[in-house]
């Protein structure tokens, strides 16, 4: 029963980019509960299962991270019992449909090898994302111990910074959240290889091709360019942390009086 559970879990996080940050140890040797803090890419990719496990579970709060228009073109389906937040963090992405066209019209010199990691800067630097991740984390805190769930369109950017940075305010290791962080890649593989395939078909162009696949991964060092953006502007994590986000000393020890065990 518990090897079944397992699989269904394990096969939800491959389709959906759905995790369960329960289980985490932290610095100090204590670990994340289970069945609290998930992270997912965009929820209309579920099926009646998935959004079965996520009702099991008593999820309470969906906070999602896109713009008005991704949430338009893919609305979040019902989840009883759970109630929709929605915190626009940036743009968000192109529409699906339109997405070959835009590339088409694109020169190649916009499609800078580090143009993500100009998008991770602007989740620590621009007021709309700051005030985004803000009202996150009150929510993080508001739902004292009832289940949330955070995602955006992929689920990998950001639905990721945002993860990376609550594991840090749980204070669980560097190495441990750039794992989470990373996870992304073996999670979406499938997903990104069959639109891959449908984009290499019809763009016809190599360059624009190898740009697209980059965009659609996380690396590395597009959230250490991050955390070294909030080194540069803020000193250190915890003033970031603090002055941007709201989460004072007392606030992270309250979060780590409820998320951890």
């Amino acid at each position: 029963m518990e090897t079944a559970y397992k699989q269904r879990v394990e096969e939800i996080e491959r389709r959906t980019n759905l995790r369960n940050l329960g289980g985490y140890f932290t610095a100090d040797g204590r670990t994340i509960k289970p069945n609290l803090l998930f992270r997912s890419a965009e929820l209309a990719e579920m099926n009646e299962a998935d959004i079965a496990y996520l009702q099991e579970n008593g999820l309470r709060y969906i906070c999602d991270f896109r713009s008005e228009g991704e949430q338009k073109a893919t609305p979040n389906p019902v989840v009883a019992g759970a109630e929709n937040i929605h915190i626009s963090v940036l743009g968000g992405v192109v529409n699906p449909q339109e997405m070959i066209a835009v590339i088409k019209k694109m020169d190649i010199a916009e499609f800078k090898g580090d143009w993500l990691e100009n998008v991770y800067v602007q989740f620590v630097s621009d007021p709309i994302a700051q005030a985004a991740y803000r009202r996150f984390f009150d929510l993080v805190l508001q739902a004292e111990g009832s289940p949330l769930l955070w995602h955006c369109a992929a689920g990998k950017d950001r639905t990721g910074f945002a993860g990376a940075i609550l594991l840090l305010a749980l204070e669980v290791p560097m190495e441990t959240v750039m794992e989470d962080f990373l996870r992304s890649n073996n999670n979406r593989k499938e997903a990104i290889d069959h639109m891959l395939s449908s984009i290499q078909e019809k763009l016809g162009d190599d360059n624009k091709f190898a740009k697209v696949r980059e965009m659609m991964a996380v690396k590395q060092e597009y959230l250490t360019t991050a955390l070294h953006a909030i080194i540069e502007n803020y000193g250190t994590m915890e003033t970031y942390m603090e002055e941007v986000l709201g989460l004072t000393s007392e606030a992270r020890e309250k979060l780590k009086s409820i998320y951890l065990e």
